[in-house]
């Protein structure tokens, strides 16, 4: 336990874009949830996760000067705890301060614009080859393989499948004619809320699409599924996964989601085992799960793109 007399003060290093907005446009907010090495606070100018100094770069990940050793819970932190926020102080509960004044923000590479298909489809077959003996399969990352019956060991997997086959014509639809399709309520419906945790199985696959979208400028398809998507996630009352899918929806995810999706796209092979290290620190298996739906999508986009056989 902290000593509340004597302030624990620590600066904060980086932060992603959507956490730099809340912190220079909230003045107060309160502890929404509690983890070993991570807390999230939430603030009228959105939800932001506050980390120590091995968090992963993202769009709503504040890394700080704590040690990696650092326990949030051991420290006293608890849900609702008041926090209040000025330019050059962030305060959470009586005990513990951060320190705003060397506070760089976080971006992540652009995309290649517009992706050539040739480098998109040796990325993709690249990635596959060192994913496989990788992925985590307890959530949807089976799904990378595009083989719906490697998911037959998995209880998410069992239940997404019809509807990631829904979702996989959809999208076929949508690149072979040009115009955006809107997916079937029942697919969103059933994929939302898929697997245990903050930020379920099924919620991170969408949230892959949208990133995968994004990356491949269909910024209207993309729009078109959030707007199926923000709804139904609302009405879930998880604030911490709404906030992850609002900012696939603007194309921010994790660093290592934008390197995977750029290393694809560009067809940079050599760039996957470092990124696919990195990715499996996202959650339990949510960095998978959210390349299984950013994977979806670009297999579709680059069947679509393939000339047909000739006769």
């Amino acid at each position: 336990m902290l000593d509340t007399g004597n302030p624990w003060q620590i600066k904060i290093h980086r932060a992603g874009g959507l956490a730099m907005d809340a912190l220079r446009n909230a003045n107060a907010g309160h502890v929404a949830a509690v983890f070993e090495h991570s807390f999230y606070i939430d603030t009228p100018a959105g939800l932001f996760c506050v980390g120590n100094e091995r968090m992963y770069a993202g769009p709503l990940n504040v890394i700080t000067a704590a040690p990696e050793t650092t326990d949030w819970r051991a420290s006293g932190l608890s849900c609702n705890l008041p926090v209040s926020l000025s330019a050059r102080k962030l305060c959470v509960g009586p005990q513990l301060s951060f320190d705003l004044t060397d506070l760089k923000p976080w971006a992540p590479q652009r995309w290649p614009s517009p992706p050539a298909v040739i480098n998109a489809a040796r990325g993709l077959s690249g990635f596959r080859a060192v994913a496989r003996a990788k992925v985590r399969t307890d959530g949807l990352g089976a799904f990378i393989f595009h083989d719906d019956s490697n998911t037959s060991s998995s209880p998410s997997g069992r239940l997404a499948g019809p509807a990631i086959s829904g979702l996989r014509a959809t999208l076929r639809r949508t690149f072979q004619t040009g115009k955006p399709q809107m997916p079937e309520c029942c697919d969103l419906e059933t994929l939302m809320g898929i697997g245990p945790g903050l930020t379920p199985a099924g919620d991170d696959f969408l949230g892959g699409m949208m990133m995968a979208l994004r990356a491949l400028s269909f910024p209207v398809f993309c729009a078109d599924l959030w707007a199926g998507i923000e709804p139904r996630a609302e009405t879930a009352g998880n604030a911490v996964s709404l906030a992850h899918l609002r900012g696939a929806a603007e194309g921010y995810a994790a660093a290592a989601v934008h390197d995977l999706i750029l290393a694809i796209l560009s067809g940079d092979v050599a760039a996957m085992p470092s990124a696919i290290e990195e990715l499996d620190r996202i959650g339990h298996s949510s960095g998978w799960d959210i390349m299984a739906g950013a994977v979806t999508v670009i297999d579709a986009w680059l069947r679509a793109s393939q000339p047909a056989p000739s006769n």
